[in-house]
């Protein structure tokens, strides 16, 4: 075994805490790659890498010298790794790889438009007033808790928990969330907090030293690392730092507004490009979808503070950013769906009139956002359908999986029957309703992929999910049963053109 790979190896893994040399080497070279103007040269490249991880000499150049070489080995392989999955888009300028995610102009007009819309709100002059107002704290925190200072602070001063309304983690979390929340998981976030309950202070697995003086050293060695690279600007090597995400990018917003954004959960930023049609990039790294979405605002809302954007975000996108917690929330609350057996379908008469004042119902919004309510009965039924395959022998890739995300496809859950044929079904729900009153609309998609399985001779069935929240039931449609009913036409689509 060669010393000098193992060495090199050894090291990283422990102070980056992975798996694989080589997924943390990649996300460094695209990195400079995309920052720089340096021209593809291994040598410099490999150099700026030993820079940014921070290899002691000896290791590379005295003790074991072969690791230089190994390392250099590692590098090329994973330049070449990056230019086989076709995801570096290197420009001799030196754009960043971010700066190269190209938005449809239809996207950014649209954006535009609600951002406009957001302006004339109550809720915006709120808001920039709050931010005005919450300025002089900020600027007094960041002179509080300077990168001089903060290595002189004692513990009291650092943690939450104890009482303090000025402690610097009490601030960061709390006193300053105009510029973005934090609030949510554990306090493990911050590496040291005082237990109220056991009247302790309790330190994080990472932050563990021989005692707790010397693991808050550590951790304020690291805070100011922080706040010195924020104001420096530099993101990606805030990125490589070990404090947790939320806590690092709360603290490099409020040294530097001007050039990060006031978004902290990952889960968070996943939705959005979700909701803003970029889902794309959902599985690049954090740093650079925190780019894009402020690249995105630089767009959207040139003349606006970043958190301004932000609190635009949340005030439109708020269903759609939360779903997962909200989801969460609401699976533990719901009972298990049960399947109501039913005789024939008949179309349903009324003689209400509809009144003058009522609004005109939306119907392409309502086909367009499922919401919370969608996912869960998405959920309710998959959960269903894997307990209803549980005990039956199908091969592993024959698992029910929910498929709503690809809208294209037509239909939200992919099952099979007892004898492992794809069963293809479309969820429609309601929080109330009752067996008298079946109501749901179908999409011109969904009309054409069911006409499309009946004649490829496809299971395709509508489950009907009502009572969601208290005691969830659930019919199963098929489409021969209702094909030849009366329904209602509520939207109509124009092709049109200029001469």
């Amino acid at each position: 075994m060669d010393r000098g790979n193992t060495q090199v190896d050894l090291f990283l893994r422990e102070k980056y805490q992975i798996k694989t040399i080589q997924s943390l080497l990649k996300k460094i070279i695209r990195f400079v790659l995309h920052t720089s103007n340096m021209d593809l040269n291994l040598e410099s490249l490999t150099n700026r890498v030993y820079e940014i991880l921070e290899i002691p000499k000896p290791l590379i150049d005295l003790r074991y010298p072969n690791g230089q070489f190994i390392l250099k080995q590692k590098i090329g392989a994973a330049i070449h790794q990056l230019n086989e999955e076709n995801v570096l888009h290197y420009e001799k300028e030196g754009e960043r790889y971010y700066q190269c995610v190209k938005f449809e102009e239809e996207q950014i007009d649209q954006l535009k438009d609600l951002f406009f819309e957001y302006k004339l709100s109550k809720r915006y002059k709120k808001f920039v007033k709050e931010v005005n107002e919450s300025e002089k704290k900020r600027k007094q925190f960041t002179k509080n808790y300077s990168s001089k200072r903060i290595l002189s602070i004692n513990l009291d001063e650092y943690v939450i928990g104890k009482g303090s309304g000025n402690s610097f983690c009490y601030m960061v979390e709390r006193e300053l969330s105009t510029y973005g929340g934090i609030l949510g998981g554990t306090a493990t976030k911050f590496g040291i907090y005082y237990d109220k309950k056991n009247a302790k202070y309790q330190v994080s697995k990472i932050w563990k030293k021989a005692n707790i003086n010397k693991s808050f050293e550590q951790l304020k060695l690291e805070v100011k690392k922080v706040i010195d690279l924020s104001i420096d600007n530099k993101p990606f090597d805030i990125g490589l730092s070990e404090l947790s995400n939320m806590f690092k990018y709360k603290i490099a917003y409020l040294f530097n507004p001007d050039k990060f954004i006031s978004i902290y959960s990952e889960g968070h930023i996943n939705r959005l490009l979700d909701v803003i049609e970029l889902n794309q990039y959902k599985d690049e790294d954090l740093l650079t979808k925190r780019q894009i979405i402020f690249n995105l605002k630089k767009l959207i809302a040139p003349n606006d503070k970043n958190n301004v954007f932000i609190d635009f975000v949340y005030e439109n996108y708020r269903d759609q950013l939360y779903l997962d917690e909200n989801l969460e929330n609401a699976l533990k609350l719901t009972d298990k769906l049960v399947k109501i057996e039913v005789g024939s379908l008949t179309e349903k008469t009324t003689t209400n009139k509809v009144s003058r004042s009522r609004k005109k119902p939306d119907y392409d919004e309502i086909n367009r956002k499922k919401g919370i309510q969608g996912a869960l009965a998405e959920k309710k039924v998959l959960e269903y359908e894997l307990e209803l395959l549980k005990d039956v022998s199908l091969p592993k890739n024959k698992k029910p999986k929910i498929v709503s995300k690809n809208s294209s496809l037509g239909y939200d859950i992919l099952s099979y029957t007892l004898d492992g044929k794809p069963k293809k079904i479309e969820v429609k729900s309601k929080s109330g309703g009752s067996l008298t009153n079946i109501d749901f609309f179908i999409t011109q998609n969904e009309y054409q992929k069911i006409e499309e399985a009946k004649e490829k001779k496809e299971i395709f069935s509508i489950y009907y999910v009502f009572s969601l929240y208290k005691n969830p039931k659930f019919i199963e449609i098929e489409w021969k049963d209702i094909m030849n009913l009366k329904n209602e036409v509520v939207a109509y689509r124009y092709l049109l053109t200029t001469k």
